[in-house]
């Protein structure tokens, strides 16, 4: 099918809690004590704060100074991801949205940092992979893709053959990385801090959660 624009999602937060507090971030911890006990403290040290509380960041900032140390906790990640994934449930709004996006005829992308196949899982556990034409996930062999980058995002674009899309993300890496891609972000999160995080990386609206009609909201 042809597509003029499209919609690109985060699948943790808008679709599902893949790895809801305090999951993710006992996730981060864990990864954090395994890089130091193989690399030494000094690795750890080095991490932004953000990689600290967020395990996929943490995989991005390793494989920038230590490839070969990231390489070798990524399966701690993947193995949490994908026995999450089968456990997963859908947002409030996700299937409405989706469909009010299929309806209109526009491109549906899930963007995620999270592991493809756990991806992949979550969305069939959620009902919602009927709905999406693309997915563009994190691969071991490309951790630097990783959002804030805009390539997953590109690729996802790429793949759907459209130069217009919005971003809808819960973090402050999807705003980030859709203004690398040239496109506008909608913050996704019912959470008033978050919301505040949203708003300072540059999102040009944030909702409690997805709802159809905020396609025509953050679409241009």
């Amino acid at each position: 099918m042809e597509y003029h624009e499209a919609v690109l999602v985060d699948l943790g937060g808008p679709l599902t809690r893949l790895l809801p507090d305090p999951q993710h971030l006992e996730l981060a911890n864990r990864l954090a004590d395994e890089a130091s006990r193989r690399g030494g403290s000094g690795v750890v040290a080095d991490l932004s704060p953000a990689a600290t509380r967020d395990h996929v960041q943490l995989l991005r900032e390793l494989a920038a100074t230590h490839p070969d140390l990231a390489a070798e906790v990524l399966p701690l990640a993947t193995e949490a991801e994908l026995a999450a994934a089968h456990l997963a449930t859908p947002a409030p709004g996700a299937a409405e949205f989706l469909a009010a996006a299929r309806a209109a005829g526009l491109g549906i992308a899930v963007v995620s940092n999270n592991d493809q196949a756990a991806v992949t899982a979550a969305l069939e556990a959620c009902g919602l992979a009927e709905y999406v034409d693309f997915v563009s996930a994190r691969r071991a062999d490309a951790l630097e893709s990783l959002k804030p980058a805009p390539d997953l995002l590109m690729l996802a674009m790429a793949a759907l053959n459209v130069r217009s899309a919005t971003m809808f993300g819960d973090t402050p890496s999807d705003v980030l990385a859709a203004h690398a891609a040239g496109i506008p972000a909608v913050g996704v999160t019912a959470d008033h801090g978050q919301a505040a995080l949203l708003r300072d990386a540059g999102a040009e609206i944030v909702v409690e959660h997805l709802d159809p009609a905020d396609l025509s909201r953050g679409l241009r």
